[in-house]
C-alpha cells in the first residue's frame, strides 16, 4: 500500500492512488487501481440510475443468489446468463456454448 498522503476522519488518500472512506471512526470502503486501466473495490459498488459499459462486461460464476426483494439479480450459472426475480423465478437466457476445434 502507498504512503498515506492525506487523512481526515471520513476520508483518506494514499500516494498509490487508493482512496478510502468511512463513517468517522473507521475507514471501511476503498477504491483503488488494481492494474493498468482498472479500478477495483473489495466491497459493493452501487449505481443509482444508470451504468454504461462500452466494451465487455465480465460476470463470474458465483453461487446462486438468495431470492431478492423488490427487484432481481442478473448472474452467471454454469456459463449461462441467468436472472432471478423477487418471486423466486429463475430465467436462463441461453446455455453456455462449448466449442471444439475442427480441422479440415
Amino acid at each position: 500500500m502507498g504512503k498515506l498522503l492525506r487523512k481526515f476522519r471520513q476520508f483518506a488518500v494514499y500516494t498509490d492512488g487508493k482512496i478510502e472512506w468511512g463513517n468517522g471512526s473507521s475507514l471501511d470502503t476503498s477504491l483503488y487501481r488494481s492494474s493498468a486501466d482498472s479500478l477495483r473495490t473489495d466491497d459493493a459498488f452501487t449505481v443509482g440510475m444508470q451504468l454504461n459499459a462500452f466494451g465487455r462486461v465480465f460476470i463470474a460464476n458465483p453461487t446462486a443468489p438468495a431470492t431478492p426483494t423488490g427487484g432481481g439479480v442478473l448472474y452467471v450459472e454454469g456459463g449461462a446468463l441467468t436472472y432471478k426475480g423477487s418471486s423466486g423465478t429463475v430465467t436462463s437466457f441461453g446455455n453456455a456454448l462449448t466449442t471444439s476445434r475442427q480441422d479440415f
